[in-house]
C-alpha cells in the first residue's frame, strides 16, 4: 500500500506494537527492501502514541464526519 497511496508516515499502532517493539528494526529494513524505489528510505515508520484505544478513536471520528452530513 505504501507503494500505491505514498504516504507521508506509516504509523502503526494498538495491541499490534506492543507485539512489534522487539523486531521494530526488521521491519523498518523490511519496509526499505519491499518498497519502490525512492519510497522505503524517505518514509517514517512510527508508532502511535494513542495507545490501545486508536481504533476505538478513528471508529469515533468516522462516525462524528457521517453525523455531520445528515
Amino acid at each position: 500500500l505504501m507503494n500505491v497511496f505514498n504516504p507521508e508516515a506509516l504509523v502503526i499502532g494498538g495491541g499490534v506494537v506492543e507485539g512489534l517493539q522487539r523486531h521494530w528494526d526488521k521491519l523498518q529494513k523490511t519496509v526499505i527492501k519491499r518498497s519502490l524505489p525512492g519510497y522505503g528510505g524517505t518514509i517514517p515508520l512510527t508508532a502511535t502514541r494513542l495507545g490501545d484505544d486508536v481504533s476505538l478513536l478513528g471508529a469515533a471520528q468516522l462516525a462524528f464526519r457521517q453525523a455531520r452530513r445528515l
